[in-house]
């Protein structure tokens, strides 16, 4: 994900000549770790990706943040 998020900060999209529009990438990423995948549901899955991706957007922006 780091370097989708590194490509879009330095890509360069033509709106008009003469005008660029440049773009950020904030993202929040959840794993299963150790097996658990088998116990949790997929909400809850989403929902740790989701607050990772506020984490992301509370430092800052434009980064890329994994949920514990």
């Amino acid at each position: 994900m780091e370097r989708i998020r590194a490509h879009v900060e330095t890509a360069e999209h033509v709106l008009t000549p003469g005008r660029l529009l440049r773009l950020t990438l904030s993202v929040g990423t959840a794993a299963h770790m150790d097996g658990t995948w088998i116990r949790d549901k997929p909400e809850d899955l989403i929902r740790a990706a989701d607050q990772a991706l506020y984490l992301a957007k509370r430092r800052g922006r434009n980064r890329v943040e994994i949920s514990s």
